[in-house]
């Protein structure tokens, strides 16, 4: 696990501008940002499950129920759902736990640093988060604004395990796979588009949100093509 990214806190024009308006964000405005992103990460949950083979329709559902700040925990509710129906009922989601979990640790950190980079880059503060609120976390806003990229990554996984299912510790070979995570297409806008692409749009449109220049972060979900690199 890496334990520390170097961003370029200059690499925005006008990053005290978008971060002064991040700071500054009305706890209203955090909540509906946060029911967005559960909503988003629900949806792409059920994504997941239906290009799998797997049954999906109570999560679709469930992603309508989310309120604003999401104080019922849908997240969770999904959660309880999801990794089951995915992995089986004997799998237990535990960064610490056994193979697989060492997969899934590993993309997600993939996916953390891609969003860590792109906030920065959109002028906004990593630490600052919507939702994650620990005094220690560095990146409490990656950590949000990953949740719906988190089933992107899983089908990835999955990926990796229908070529080499056998447990094992995290080798070589695991890592090379996931290399081209940054490149599994998404479907953004209408379009396809590259995972790494879409993280940086999302980022974006996120700061749109704090300036007052947009009500919603746009999220992808993903697209019917990733079947090919499932079955590749």
């Amino acid at each position: 696990m890496p334990m520390g990214l170097m961003l370029p806190m200059v690499g925005h024009t006008l990053q005290q501008k978008y971060g002064r308006s991040q700071a500054e964000a009305s706890k209203p405005l955090l909540k509906q940002l946060w029911q967005q992103t559960v909503v988003a990460k629900v949806i792409n949950q059920a994504r997941v499950l239906e290009l799998t083979g797997k049954p999906s329709k109570e999560l679709s559902l469930l992603a309508k129920s989310v309120k604003s700040g999401d104080p019922d925990n849908v997240e969770g509710q999904a959660a309880k759902i999801y990794w089951p129906l995915l992995m089986g009922i004997d799998f237990r989601r535990d960064r610490n736990g056994k193979f697989p979990n060492s997969l899934f640790n590993y993309a997600y950190s993939i996916v953390r640093s891609m969003v860590a980079r792109s906030l920065v880059s959109a002028g906004l503060y990593p630490g600052l988060g919507i939702f994650h609120k620990n005094q220690y976390n560095p990146f409490a806003l990656a950590d949000d604004v990953m949740e719906p990229f988190r089933p992107i990554a899983d089908l990835w996984v999955i990926k990796r395990l229908s070529c080499s299912p056998c447990e094992r510790e995290l080798n070589r070979d695991d890592k090379r796979h996931f290399w081209y995570l940054p490149e599994v297409p998404v479907r953004m806008d209408g379009e396809q588009k590259r995972m790494a692409t879409s993280i940086s749009r999302s980022a974006t449109s996120l700061a749109k949100c704090f300036m007052g220049e947009s009500k919603n972060i746009n999220y992808p979900t993903p697209c019917t093509s990733i079947l090919t690199e499932l079955c590749g």
